[in-house]
């Protein structure tokens, strides 16, 4: 098998893998977290609705020159915790969908915690 095949799989595995535990509900939404090449998103979700809460990505964050490195990840992960507080928001279920806990998502994560959300 070609290796893109192979590591397409993988991927589509750990996805599925992380998100057959995770449920948001309108108590602790899902805090789902999407990354590109050049920024980063994450989402506050209500699955139980099919409702978005807040979203918040590093292309509408000001003072940013580039949005795809742990700086700007550490941004967003300090605004989507001062948006989900502003909603009442402090608990939430963190889904890294098919990405690593390392680098932009880990940076993303550990600056939600200090921003005050628990997961």
């Amino acid at each position: 098998m070609d290796q893109q095949k192979i590591k397409h799989r993988r991927r589509l595995r750990r996805r599925h893998h992380v998100r057959k535990k995770i449920v948001g509900t309108v108590e602790r939404p899902r805090l789902n977290v999407f990354r590109s090449s050049k920024h980063i998103y994450a989402q506050l979700i209500d699955d139980e609705h099919g409702v978005t809460l807040a979203t918040v990505s590093s292309l509408a964050e000001e003072g940013l020159s580039y949005g795809g490195n742990k700086k700007a990840a550490g941004v967003v992960g300090k605004k989507v915790a001062e948006v989900a507080k502003g909603k009442g928001i402090t608990k939430v279920a963190f889904d890294r969908g098919h990405y690593r806990y390392h680098g932009r998502i880990k940076a993303l994560a550990d600056a939600a915690r200090e921003g005050g959300l628990d997961f």
